[in-house]
C-alpha cells in the first residue's frame, strides 16, 4: 500500500523543514502553509548550529527529530507520535517499527523517516507486505527499502514520526509561539551541555568565527553548513516578506505588525548578502580552501558582518513579540 508523492527535489537545504512540508501536503493544511512558512513558524530559516572546532557536518540534526520536527506539527495543530530504535534490533523491535509505519500509511498518511538512502530526513509513503519492502523517498532517491535492510542504517537508528487530528489553528497565535521559540533559540537558550562543541543561535557565529580563526575546519563540513544556514537566511527573508500576503493591513495590529516584519526582512537581507558571498567562496559539495589565511580573514569579516545584521533582526523580532503578547492581555 502506498501514497502518491512527487520525486526527489530540493526545494531547501534544510531536510527537516522540507519533510514536515512534504507531509503537510496529505492533510487539510495543505494549501496553508508554504514552503517559505515551514521554514519560518519552525525557526529553521533562522537556526544557526556551528561545531566551534571543526564545523563539522553533523550540526543541523544535533537535536532531536522532535525538536526538528514534532514541535513545528504541534505548533500546526496536529498530534504527534514517534517511534525510535536504535539498531541493530531485535525481530521484535524491528516489527514494532514496521507496524508503526503500516499503521499510519493504511490511513492515508505517510510518516517522517531519518537515513533513508541519505543521513537526513525523509518520506516514509508506502509498503509491499507481500515483497517486504518500504517505499521511501528523500532528497536522492525515490525508491525501496528491503524489510531486510530496515537494520542496516549507517546512524545505527531507526526513527519514524506520524501525525494525525488535525485542530484549527489562528496564524497570529502560530506566529507568537513560533517567535518565542525562535527568540530563545538565537539566545543560546537550547544550548544543552550534551551538545558540545557546538554553538547555537548568535553564539554560532562566534563559534564559526573561532573554528576559520583556528584554521582546523572540516572542508566539507564547512560548505555544508554553509549551504544549509545561507538558504536558511533566504526563506526568512522571504517568510518575513510574506507577511503582506498573510495580513492585509486592516488594523492597527495588522500595520504595526507588517512595518516590523518589512524591518525584519531588511536585516535579515543583511544576514543573507555576506552568507551568500561566502557561500560562493565554499560552494558544496567543491569546498574551496576555508583553511587558507587570506581566505579565512575574509570569511571571518563576513560572519561579523552577519551576526551584527541577526542581532538587530532579532531585536525586531522581540519586538514584535511584545506587540503580539500585548494584544493577548
Amino acid at each position: 500500500m502506498s501514497t502518491k508523492v512527487l520525486g526527489p527535489a530540493l526545494l531547501t537545504w534544510t531536510q527537516a523543514a522540507q519533510t514536515v512540508y512534504g507531509i503537510l501536503q496529505y492533510t487539510d493544511k495543505k494549501g496553508m502553509f508554504s514552503i517559505e512558512d515551514v521554514m519560518g513558524f519552525s525557526g529553521h530559516a533562522f537556526r544557526i548550529t556551528i561545531h566551534r572546532e571543526t564545523v563539522n557536518p553533523a550540526a543541523p540534526t544535533v537535536y532531536s527529530p522532535f525538536d526538528l520536527m514534532g514541535r513545528t506539527f504541534q505548533l500546526f495543530g496536529f498530534q504527534v507520535e514517534q517511534i525510535g530504535i536504535p539498531t541493530p534490533a531485535s525481530p521484535e523491535k524491528l516489527e514494532e517499527f514496521i507496524t508503526f509505519v503500516q499503521s499510519s500509511i493504511d490511513k492515508g498518511m505517510p510518516v517522517t523517516g531519518w537515513d533513508l538512502f541519505v543521513p537526513e530526513f525523509g518520506i516514509i509513503y508506502g509498503y509491499d507486505h507481500d515483497k517486504q519492502v518500504l517505499y521511501a523517498r528523500d532528497v536522492e532517491k525515490d525508491g525501496t527499502i528491503a524489510y531486510t535492510e530496515i537494520n542496516n542504517r549507517r546512524y545505527q537508528f531507526l526513527h519514524a514520526m506520524a501525525i494525525s487530528d488535525s485542530q484549527p489553528v489562528e496564524m497570529m497565535s502560530v506566529l507568537r509561539e513560533s517567535l518565542k521559540r525562535t527568540i530563545a533559540f538565537s539566545k543560546g537558550e537550547f544550548q544543552k551541555p550534551d551538545h558540545e562543541p557546538y554553538r547555537n543561535g548568535l553564539a554560532g557565529f562566534d563559534a564559526w568565527i573561532e573554528a576559520f580563526t583556528n584554521k582546523k575546519i572540516d572542508v566539507l563540513g564547512n560548505s555544508y553548513n554553509l549551504a544549509i544556514i545561507a538558504d536558511a537566511r533566504e526563506f526568512a527573508v522571504k517568510f518575513l516578506r510574506g507577511f503582506k500576503q498573510k495580513w492585509m493591513g486592516t488594523t492597527e495590529l495588522e500595520q504595526q505588525l507588517l512595518k516590523l516584519a518589512d524591518e525584519a526582512a531588511d536585516y535579515y537581507q543583511q544576514v543573507a548578502d555576506p552568507l551568500i558571498k561566502m557561500r560562493a567562496m565554499f560552494p558544496f559539495p567543491q569546498s574551496g580552501e576555508p583553511n587558507d589565511p587570506i581566505q579565512a580573514m575574509r570569511a571571518i569579516e563576513l560572519l561579523k558582518l552577519a551576526k551584527a545584521a541577526e542581532e538587530k533582526g532579532i531585536d525586531v523580532m522581540e519586538r514584535i513579540l511584545d506587540l503580539l503578547t500585548k494584544e493577548v492581555v
